[in-house]
């Protein structure tokens, strides 16, 4: 992988010479390896992607609820994007196609 941007302890996002990955951590033999869970063609896709299971796997009930584990995952993204090099990257190629 050409560039990674971590998210968090569990999740980051990476990227290859063919596409963007959303990786998982696991504990392989007491060792942590990254686990390719799904694979995209825009980091804006990867995003909403993780997005989604984040919230999924928050595990809540009630809508409050799911508001609030809502805005910690895009939180969560949004940090991890900020500080990459690339935090602009898919807004520049969804700008272009316009």
């Amino acid at each position: 992988m050409s560039t990674i941007i971590p998210i968090n302890g569990t999740y980051r996002i990476e990227l290859d010479s063919y596409s963007w990955q959303v990786t998982k951590s696991r504990i392989k033999q007491g060792k942590t390896c990254w686990v390719g869970i799904t694979w995209h063609r825009t980091l804006e896709q990867a995003c909403h992607s993780l997005l989604e299971r984040m919230v999924a796997e928050a595990d809540v009930v009630g809508v409050k609820a799911v508001i609030d584990a809502v805005q910690d995952a895009t939180a969560q993204i949004a940090h991890a994007l900020e500080q990459s090099s690339i935090h602009n990257s898919w807004k520049d190629e969804r700008d272009s196609k316009r």
